[in-house]
């Protein structure tokens, strides 16, 4: 995968299920309960625009169903899984969607994976537990073993994995609805939403680059670039501030658009910052064309999705300079 490490003018899904973050849209199947992703053969993803920002995910798809017969499929977008711990996280909100420039409802769907494949939500509900019992207890540094909310009952054993009995649950987030594609023809799908970003308090250089080189494909010039932000600091408006600088994080699930007919056959990803100084890095293949001071813009033929994205924004903290 090729590092970016975007800032000022130098120089992210498809139709799936899949929870902090997103992902593209898929047809799905049921079993026992669980949502499973389902390969379309009959229905191409003709071109995709992904625009990704801390304020605004949105992405538009157009969808041609190859075959003679009108298809009417269950469609779902997965969002990341929830995160917890040390991290402030918070859910997505204003999700909207419209087929054809139209609004269309969902119905939001929550899931409870167990070692992030088998799907053990009703026996969390079975336990007495609610899903906020369940992200109080995720959100413990070291979970209590055997702790249970008032009216319920503890996990079992194997679920609370081993010393100090970190859980091996996850939270996942999906809208779901049916869609109709007519035969021969195409089908404009659009959504929007606030996204969810992971963030923390703010970090050294050093423990940003630790956190974030994998993730992010932080090389010697990304690692750079961060720890020059941290030189900027004006010591003079506190002289007994610590160098920090702010990030956040986004994850957005892409791999989903493998199950429709073929490659995406026009992909785009619009990466926007709020400030031309903020730094954006991320892995995935390709060439970013800095359109102006705030936008970053991809642009593949026949796209075939490899891995999902964890996007990566970093800005000076409020004790900067301004450069």
């Amino acid at each position: 995968m090729i590092r970016h490490i975007l800032s000022g003018m130098a120089v992210l899904a498809t139709l799936c299920l899949c929870s902090a973050s997103f992902a593209n849209d898929s047809t799905f199947g049921e079993d026992n309960g669980t949502i499973v992703f389902k390969q379309q053969a009959d229905i191409s993803m003709d071109k995709e625009v992904l625009l990704i920002s801390e304020k605004q995910v949105k992405v538009d798809y157009v969808f041609t169903n190859h075959s003679a017969q009108t298809l009417t499929l269950p469609v779902a977008f997965p969002m990341p899984q929830e995160r917890f711990g040390d991290m402030f996280y918070d859910r997505i909100t204003q999700f909207r969607l419209w087929v054809n420039g139209q609004r269309q409802s969902t119905t939001q769907r929550m899931v409870v994976l167990l070692n992030g494949k088998t799907d053990v939500t009703q026996q969390i509900y079975d336990l007495g537990w609610t899903l906020d019992d369940l992200r109080y207890y995720l959100g413990q540094d070291e979970p209590v073993l055997g702790w249970r909310p008032k009216r319920g009952k503890p996990l079992p054993l194997a679920w609370r994995g081993e010393p100090p009995y970190d859980p091996k649950l996850t939270i996942h987030e999906y809208f779901t609805w049916q869609q109709t594609f007519p035969a021969g023809q195409s089908v404009a799908i659009s959504h929007a939403y606030k996204p969810s970003l992971y963030t923390s308090v703010p970090y050294t250089a050093r423990s940003t680059i630790e956190t974030w080189q994998k993730l992010a494909c932080l090389d010697a010039e990304a690692r750079t670039a961060i720890h020059r932000l941290e030189r900027h600091i004006d010591r003079r408006a506190d002289p007994d501030h610590t160098p920090t600088i702010l990030w956040s994080g986004l994850s957005y699930i892409l791999t989903t658009g493998n199950h429709w007919r073929g490659p995406i056959k026009d992909f785009t990803l619009i990466l926007k910052k709020e400030l031309p100084s903020d730094l954006i890095s991320l892995c995935l293949d390709g060439k970013f064309t800095a359109t102006d001071p705030l936008t970053l813009t991809l642009h593949e033929q026949n796209f075939v999705p490899k891995a999902n994205l964890d996007v990566l924004f970093v800005r000076r903290d409020r004790y900067m300079k301004s450069r």
